[in-house]
């Protein structure tokens, strides 16, 4: 199987001394990949189009991101077998042949636009493999930066995605379900959808908490983020101060800052209580991150919406007691080993974390089966080698050329409103963008 593997987002993101749940997700696949499969073009995304990237440059890079994020250093790829290694080869050229491809893109935020996918989803030779994380800026857009906008964005990317599938991977039922009510809205026939728990890092699976240990705080790990719910955490901090005084326990929100969170300063202005006893911890590493886990009375999760729940995952399987959101993902993810509350309700999270410092809470006596990526990866082996799940996408990649303009102002982040200010020359770029001629899109690009 030669393999096409969107490499943008984690281009983009090799610095980052940290990943986050869905980059830790694509850098495992493009392991397993290197490790499974003889051929493999990597490409990134170059305005709305897909351009080929250096393998040994994206080696390189791979290198680098997996030592700091999950302290791999043994990556080895035999280069020689890869016919493409080091030659720029435009993707254009790749709709011209026969040779049987499979495009993975395991970042859906990055499909805005994306004029090549439409030219790759009506080949007959090319299967089209999407990982969506979750589906939250369509069903909760209140909680994501720019609202409409972000709702508009994510909206075409999860519309050029059900038109151009042939195969979408998930990690729950929660976001399966999503995806398939999603699809009906649209009115599309919707493509094959695998929803497969995936896996944990090796080093939380071997760590074990232990309740005779000496603990000294609870911990929250998620990107800082209105969606995460820490503004729930800080008022019961606020109430467990009022009864604990000095005694209170630290609270330490570990991830880094996203979006809307001006309020934070402000708010530890006005509540230098609650400052002193919650603190913010950003770029730790996995070993860190394992001891404090170790180290604390419980891990807290109080998101109002997820597409999975890797923290809460690490957490159970580490043995740590988890308390967390009643919500559907983290059901999935916890296996029903956790105490579910009302991301709602401060007063029973202060009643219960009082339990815990005083051993009175209860958790669910059940037996957890620990997801690894070796098992993980086994059964998505048996799906890529399975039967064909190609599908006629012809009508719907219509749809994308017929929404042209749509996909334009998202990618654009230019408001519904702000439609009817088009500029002459937005006009004459769609126009240009519609051309069947290459090199007049290539133009439009420089627009």
């Amino acid at each position: 199987m030669f393999v096409i593997y969107d490499f943008t987002r984690l281009d983009q993101r090799r610095n980052l001394s940290t990943p986050s749940g869905v980059d830790r997700v694509d850098l495992y696949y493009i392991l397993f990949l290197l490790k499974n499969y003889n051929k493999i073009i990597f490409v990134r995304g170059y305005g709305g189009y897909l351009k080929t990237y250096s393998t040994q440059s994206a080696l390189d890079i791979l290198k680098k991101i997996a030592k700091n994020w999950a302290e791999i250093d043994n990556i080895s790829y035999d280069i020689d077998k890869n016919d493409f290694v080091n030659v720029k080869i435009d993707v254009e050229k790749i709709l011209k042949n026969n040779i049987q491809y499979t495009y993975f893109n395991l970042t859906h935020s990055l499909l805005i636009g994306r004029y090549t996918i439409a030219k790759f989803a009506i080949k007959d030779n090319i299967k089209m493999i999407y990982f969506c994380h979750d589906m939250t800026p369509i069903t909760h857009p209140e909680y994501h930066a720019e609202g409409m906008i972000s709702f508009k964005q994510h909206s075409c990317a999860m519309k050029l995605m059900l038109w151009s599938a042939d195969l979408i991977l998930t990690t729950s039922q929660a976001v399966e379900q999503d995806i398939l009510n999603y699809s009906i809205e649209i009115g599309v026939n919707p493509p094959k959808v695998v929803a497969k728990e995936i896996g944990a890092e090796e080093n939380f699976l071997k760590a074990r908490w232990n309740k005779h240990d000496s603990h000294k705080h609870f911990i929250y790990v998620g990107t800082f983020e209105p969606r995460k719910n820490h503004i729930l955490l800080f008022l019961a901090w606020k109430k467990l101060y009022s009864i604990l005084q000095e005694n209170t326990p630290m609270l330490y929100i570990i991830g880094k800052k996203g979006w809307l969170i001006d309020w934070l300063d402000r708010y530890f202005e006005v509540e230098p209580n609650v400052s002193r006893f919650v603190k913010r911890l950003e770029n730790i590493q996995d070993s860190q991150l394992e001891k404090l886990m170790l180290e604390s009375y419980a891990t807290l999760n109080s998101s109002y919406a997820e597409g999975w729940g890797m923290p809460v995952a690490e957490s159970v399987s580490m043995g740590v007691p988890t308390i967390c959101s009643d919500i559907p993902a983290y059901h999935e993810s916890s296996q029903e080993c956790a105490i579910f509350l009302s991301p709602l309700n401060v007063d029973i999270w202060v009643d219960t974390i009082l339990d815990i410092l005083n051993n009175r809470a209860v958790f669910p006596d059940k037996m957890y089966k620990i997801p690894t990526w070796k098992n993980y990866f086994i059964e998505i082996d048996k799906i890529l080698n399975g039967n064909c799940f190609l599908r006629d996408k012809t009508q719907y990649i219509q749809f994308f050329y017929d929404n042209l303009e749509d996909f334009h102002f998202a990618a654009h982040k230019i408001q519904l409103n702000q439609k009817n200010k088009k500029t002459f020359k937005d006009e004459i770029r769609l126009k240009l963008l519609k051309s069947k001629l290459y090199f007049i899109r290539i133009l439009a690009r420089f627009i």
